[in-house]
């Protein structure tokens, strides 16, 4: 059956998270007809049993193995009714009618150009997180070995691809929005191609913005919506520094960099990023991180 929005999210052995994300729709969503559609990435926790049992109009799809987050995300477009798509994380959890406001500026905006739009995202104490950045570029990684402690406001405004911005930033066209809220027109979605399956984790967002820019599409963030994202539900360690993320994070960092800019640009980040881990580690005296994510960085 045909509806405004289709809410997917993707779950990965996060079934309190997931179910509280699902429960947080319901309460606050009024007056915009929805469907919430859960990709399961084969998870352990028991979430294939208990979540659609608890919750019966859901639709609910279990994949035979992790796939991804793109990867999932489009699983669900491809069974979605609605005419637009709203990605939403696992560890999220809505505290107002973000669906409606997202639906209603997005109807409003339909001459505008504008592909999507996504809102500010916060912590449990309301802390403001990254809710959007600029597209990653060689400057940004250049600037990263010590330029942006000199220029630390051009930085994290014209540069930095992730930004948390303040509660002052106005509703803005911005490169692309994070992933954990981002709302888009399906047909739009569609057409340049959905999520790209080669990236796992990390960075999809960014790509799919840049294609969407591309064929001349914006879009925008309205800081008046408020989400609460907890952050790495599926990804979580135990320590400061995880090998997982990091192996994943700059696999997909490179692969954003192979597929916009080409494999020139590539080779020159992968040495910045290389060099930068060299000074982190003496900066910060810890060695040991430094020479694993050296040995990481030359291994992706």
């Amino acid at each position: 059956m045909k509806c405004d929005v289709s809410i997917i999210i993707v779950n990965y052995n996060t079934l309190t998270m997931t179910s509280d994300c699902i429960e947080s729709i319901y309460r606050y969503t009024r007056d915009v007809t929805i469907e919430v559609i859960v990709v399961d990435n084969s998870s352990s926790d028991g979430s294939a049993e208990a979540i659609p049992a608890r919750f019966h109009d859901i639709t609910f799809i279990k994949n035979a193995e992790n796939v991804g987050f793109g990867r999932a995300n489009n699983a669900g477009a491809n069974v979605a009714s609605g005419n637009y798509l709203f990605f939403l994380n696992s560890d999220t959890v809505l505290t107002s009618n973000a669906v409606k406001s997202f639906y209603e500026f997005m109807e409003r905006s339909s001459e505008e150009g504008i592909a999507g739009c996504g809102g500010r995202l916060v912590d449990r104490n309301h802390k403001t997180g990254i809710s959007f950045g600029n597209f990653p570029t060689y400057r940004e990684i250049y600037w990263s070995l010590g330029l942006r402690y000199i220029f630390p406001v051009y930085f994290s405004t014209k540069l930095a691809s992730a930004i948390s911005p303040g509660a002052k930033v106005p509703l803005s066209k911005v490169a692309f929005i994070s992933g954990a809220d981002l709302f888009l027109r399906k047909d739009i979605f569609y057409s340049v191609g959905m999520f790209d399956k080669d990236f796992f984790m990390y960075c999809e967002e960014a790509e799919l913005a840049f294609r969407i820019a591309a064929v001349g599409y914006k879009l925008c963030y309205l800081p008046s919506v408020t989400i609460i994202h907890l952050e790495g539900g599926s990804q979580r360690s135990s320590d400061g520094f995880s090998k997982t993320k990091y192996r994943m994070s700059m696999t997909s960092r490179l692969l954003f960099f192979q597929k916009c800019y080409g494999s020139r640009i590539r080779r020159k980040v992968k040495r910045i990023l290389i060099m930068r881990a060299v000074v982190e580690g003496i900066v910060r005296l810890r060695f040991a991180d430094a020479f694993c994510k050296i040995r990481i960085l030359k291994q992706v």
